[in-house]
């Protein structure tokens, strides 16, 4: 027998398996390049998660069902790696023989590494149902809100406009598609709020053509904004004096908040709102509450045919009877289709009631209307004060690699 040989041979065996040992401890360590790649991954499902919240609540609105809102306050991931190596040895049972007679034995040299990671997430949810969040969802926005959305990356001013006002002085801004029970649209409803769209269309003509901006002020230590015109005698800023009533001569409208609105006692004793603004030029806007954004959006909801004959949404009419058509309201603001197959092309999407509902994902102006919900969202959210009192729902998540 070859002793020499089989030496040479466990010899090689051993040094193999120590190098597989080192290659093993070197190589499968959890350092930072994982953390970074989980990080991203959660980062990417708890916004996916978000935002398809936001957007089924926006379908239980058009269904006429109350919301719910479940925020995620922790991500807490565990790692698991093991690895080992195992070797065998096959000696010599047979002998080969060469050419010159001798005998040679056949050794079996076998290693065979193995690898096992595991990552455990703990997802810990909290349900914002808090009289302080509630209350925040149905409290009109204020201005301070409003001006930190113009200073916050969204110039649509014409957007943030139709969204979020209300009223502005008289013009009526679609006040009847905030509320639950819209069920008779008038022509004077249609009437008020395609003349608030011309003012809309005007202004944003004008701040097209560099002949207005729009200023933050500080009035009566209360935020608004102002109005002001480059050309304050140009045919254009007439018209819009005239449209917010204001004097044809004023070089500046100041938007302000209701709420700064003076009150004053008539001559019969009775507290009345005072029928003239602190200056000529102020227009008192309402703004609407998040609630009511919501309300509105929630007429972008293509449903279903099969849905509309089950009677499970209400059918907005006008005075002669007619289906309200809400897409010329909406149009430029959003769009939510529906499918009762899984969306490819969705930027955001929601299964409900066994149809899907999304927002496609070349769909701009919906998006850049859904990024403003879900930042007012955030910033009602904010003040929900669930952190100590609410009922935490923590749940483990199974996820091998």
């Amino acid at each position: 027998m070859d002793y020499p040989r089989i030496h040479r041979t466990l010899f090689l065996y051993f040094r193999y398996l120590g190098l597989s040992v080192l290659l093993l401890t070197g190589c499968t360590s959890i350092g930072p390049r994982q953390i970074h790649l989980d990080r991203a991954r959660y980062n990417d499902i708890v916004r996916e998660t978000d935002n398809a919240q936001v957007l089924k609540n926006l379908v239980r609105l058009r269904y006429l069902e109350p919301t719910s809102h479940l925020k995620v306050t922790s991500v807490t991931a565990s790692y698991s790696l093991n690895s080992a190596l195992a070797g065998n040895v096959n000696w010599p049972v047979d002998r080969n023989t060469t050419d010159t007679g001798s005998t040679i034995p056949t050794v079996g040299v076998a290693v065979a590494p193995s690898v096992s990671y595991t990552d455990s997430p703990t997802i810990s949810y909290v349900p914002i149902d808090s009289a302080d969040f509630v209350a925040s969802l149905l409290q009109p926005i204020n201005f301070k809100q409003l001006v930190l959305l113009f200073h916050g990356g969204i110039h649509d001013h014409q957007l943030i406009m139709r969204v979020v006002i209300n009223r502005l002085g008289e013009l009526n801004n679609a006040s009847f598609a905030t509320g639950t029970n819209s069920t008779d649209i008038s022509p004077i409803d249609h009437y008020e709020y395609k003349k608030f769209l011309g003012f809309i269309n005007l202004l944003q003509k004008m701040l097209h053509e560099k002949k207005v901006r729009i200023e933050t002020i500080n009035y009566q230590k209360q935020l608004g904004l102002i109005i002001h015109f480059n050309s304050p005698y140009s045919r254009d800023a007439l018209a819009l004096k005239a449209l917010l009533k204001v004097p044809q001569n004023s070089p500046d409208i100041a938007i302000m908040d209701t709420d700064i609105a003076t009150t004053t006692v008539n001559h019969a004793g009775f507290i009345t709102i005072a029928k003239t603004a602190p200056a000529k030029n102020v227009v008192f806007a309402r703004l609407r509450s998040v609630y009511g954004i919501m309300l509105f959006l929630s007429h972008a909801v293509q449903v279903p045919e099969e849905d509309v004959k089950a009677n499970l949404v209400k059918i907005t009419k006008d005075t002669q009877g007619r289906c309200f058509d809400w897409k010329p309201l909406l149009q430029g603001v959003m769009r939510i289709y529906s499918s009762n197959k899984e969306p490819l092309d969705a930027f955001v999407k929601t299964r409900y009631n066994g149809h899907w509902f999304f927002i496609r994902a070349s769909d701009h102006n919906s998006k850049i209307t859904f990024a403003l919900l879900v930042r007012l969202t955030a910033l009602t959210s904010g003040l929900d004060g669930t952190s100590q009192a609410a009922p935490v729902l923590t749940l483990p998540v199974n996820a091998g690699h």
